[in-house]
């Protein structure tokens, strides 16, 4: 996740050669969500020298701080750009057509914040919002929502089943681990098909806001890492009042991060409301089925696994004891007839022992292999909670 910008203006005149104030200035920092409480701050990106205005000539007034925004630019026509993308048991599309002078304006925009003063408490949340709300990309996010609600359309959606497809949207943009370097608006996330955590939880937010649901994005300084969350009836993420959404890659809302996760989230986030939305994720206790499922039939397939590796091997056992006898059998077929019927006997005994093994072990592979099954059935669908949980529910209860 890449850091939030922000840089004193006393630290910006002193760099351009004006006098400093006598009041004790601002120290140059950088957002904790990003670089927790150890790193040194950032230095302005290549291309965005230390200027004392917002990007455009506007400085800040005294208490005031200024927030990035896209500086309107001319372009001509529009670039039409096109995801593809997995929900449930399909594979979906949309179109939108950006237009060229938004792009450029985004990208000629300044990332940083400028503050004269002291910054207010919520400053975060604020540069937050700047990226997510900047009223440019309104007919943007219009296009985009246009395109969903078609699909919503054609395909009958639910409001659960709705929030799942503009999920699984963003998360199917590629995840950018190279992102390190400027925080970009939901169009260029959009526009160039990737980003890191914090672009494409953005543009989820966005979405999601615009739409009506309840959101956030959560910040996870230690981690340097930004999700979504979501309200919803179960599921609710370490108090936060929000159900987990991972962005940057498909996965269902709520269903914890750290099950296979690279990134272990150990602590609590801070959660910035985007929007007003009331409209809550309905489904989650279904995820919570699958979620607790999952682990479940992890902790189950392990103890399982061990169990047939011994049953396995009493198998091998018993049929060390078939070939005894075997040959026993063999080497007394000379011998007096009480003999050799007792050696025909325990043979016997232990071919009934072996094939009883077998049958065992037959027994425990079928049922391994069922609960792999549905185990990798949960895995291998997660843009698919509706379809899945059913599927999984009738595979456990039959």
């Amino acid at each position: 996740m890449k850091p939030f910008l922000s840089f004193s203006l006393f630290v910006l005149l002193v760099a351009c050669g004006g006098r400093p104030s006598s009041r004790p200035p601002d120290t140059v920092s950088s957002d904790p969500a990003k670089t927790g409480s150890g790193p040194s701050a950032p230095s302005p990106s290549p291309g965005d020298p230390a200027d004392t205005d917002g990007g455009d000539g506007i400085e800040p007034a005294s208490g005031e701080t200024i927030y990035p925004h896209i500086l309107p630019a001319s372009g001509q026509g529009a670039l039409r750009v096109t995801h593809t993308f997995t929900f449930e048991d399909r594979s979906l599309r949309i179109t939108v057509d950006i237009p060229r002078g938004l792009i450029a304006g985004a990208a000629l925009s300044p990332r940083h914040s400028l503050t004269r003063g002291n910054r207010d408490a919520d400053w975060r949340a604020r540069y937050n919002l700047a990226f997510i709300n900047d009223p440019m990309q309104e007919d943007f996010y219009d296009a985009v929502l246009g395109e969903l609600r078609r699909l919503k359309v054609t395909h009958r959606l639910d409001s659960d089943r709705y929030a799942e497809l503009i999920v699984s949207m963003v998360q199917h943009i590629e995840y950018d681990t190279q992102a390190e370097g400027d925080a970009r608006f939901p169009v260029e996330t959009f526009a160039t098909k990737r980003g890191d955590c914090d672009d494409k939880s953005r543009l989820l937010a966005g979405l999601l806001a615009r739409e009506g649901y309840g959101v956030a994005t959560l910040h996870f300084s230690q981690e340097n890492h930004m999700a979504v969350g979501i309200r919803a009836n179960d599921m609710e993420y370490r108090k936060t009042g929000y159900a987990y959404i991972e962005t940057t890659s498909p996965s269902m809302i709520g269903f914890p991060f750290e099950d296979g996760a690279d990134v272990h989230l150990t602590t609590v986030p801070d959660a910035f409301p985007i929007g007003n939305g009331t409209i809550r994720y309905t489904a989650a206790h279904e995820v919570k089925y699958l979620a607790d499922t999952f682990a479940r039939l992890e902790e189950r397939i392990r103890t399982d696994s061990a169990a047939l590796d011994a049953r396995n091997r009493r198998c091998e056992e018993a049929a060390r004891r078939v070939s005894e006898g075997q040959a026993a059998v063999r080497a007394a077929k000379n011998a007096p007839a009480d003999e050799l019927n007792r050696h025909i006997g325990a043979y016997n005994r232990a071919v009934d022992e072996y094939n009883d093994e077998v049958v065992k072990q037959k027994q425990m592979a079928q049922e391994l292999n069922r609960l792999i099954e549905v185990r990798n059935d949960i895995a291998a669908h997660p843009a698919d909670r509706y379809n899945t949980f059913r599927r999984v529910k009738q595979k456990l209860e039959d």
